[in-house]
């Protein structure tokens, strides 16, 4: 698990601003080289940007920061965006999805996004217990809990200052749609370095469901809840041994079994 450098960017479309902060400038490079903006490049001690011309006069501008978990990208909205309303976290989800989800969609759609990338939205949290919300946005839907979407967010958290950070652990609660989430994050030298947690409580639905796969006949799964709804397959009934040269045939065959 990593997290991004500090150096900010700025790019516009749709008279939206977007601040990212990101591994280089490169991306808005290309951006502006496609749509043909005028570019200035600005640059201070410890701080480089790209200011593409007349686009930043915007209506609204969205700063987020970028992390990857193990290669797993996600943009954490930080600012420019007001938590939806709700009495819960749930709630706040639903309602993000029916009245901003064009947040999500200018995020993740191309040319910001693209459909490995996941979205997460910090709030202040509803439950007492908890030091921040969340809402976690992936590219075909919303989900209540995400485990690497919830390690990418308490790495922001953290390491923007949003949540004081203690070394070597940074312990508190994560609210989530799904539930409260027991945070325990390995921190040092101002670098949060690791993240335990502690999912919401997790069950099985169903077990030894059969289904028919188009190309593999037919398999039974297991559907268990743990946050989101998952299908647990058996890989060696699938002719998988779990080696790291089977990555792209799994990911094709757990494509089929989701769909």
């Amino acid at each position: 698990m990593r997290v991004n450098s500090r150096n900010p960017c700025h790019q516009s479309v749709d008279n939206y601003a977007y601040s990212w902060y990101g591994p280089s400038g490169i991306f808005e490079l290309l951006f502006a080289l496609r749509h043909g903006s005028p570019m200035s490049y600005e640059q201070s001690p410890g701080q480089a940007g790209l200011t593409l011309g007349n686009a930043m006069r915007s209506k609204r501008q969205i700063t987020t920061v970028g992390v990857h978990v193990g290669g797993e990208a996600s943009q954490i909205i930080v600012g420019g965006v007001l938590p939806p309303n709700g009495k819960t976290m749930f709630e706040r989800m639903q309602n993000m999805e029916r009245d901003q989800d064009h947040i999500r969609r200018f995020l993740m759609l191309e040319p910001r996004g693209g459909i490995n990338l996941s979205v997460n939205l910090i709030t202040p949290p509803v439950r007492e217990e908890c030091a921040a919300g969340v809402i976690i946005m992936e590219s075909t839907e919303y989900v209540p809990m995400s485990g690497s979407n919830t390690i990418a967010t308490v790495t922001t958290l953290l390491e923007t200052g949003m949540i004081p950070m203690t070394e070597p652990e940074t312990r508190f609660v994560l609210d989530t749609p799904a539930g409260p989430v027991n945070i325990v994050a390995q921190c040092r030298d101002g670098a949060c370095v690791g993240v335990e947690l502690t999912n919401v409580p997790c069950m099985p639905i169903a077990l030894d469901v059969p289904l028919e796969i188009d190309g593999l006949g037919r398999i039974n799964v297991d559907i268990s809840y743990g946050g989101m709804i998952y299908a647990i397959a058996d890989s060696s009934q699938l002719g998988f041994s779990l080696e790291p040269s089977e990555a792209k045939d799994i990911s094709i065959v757990g494509e089929k079994i989701r769909i």
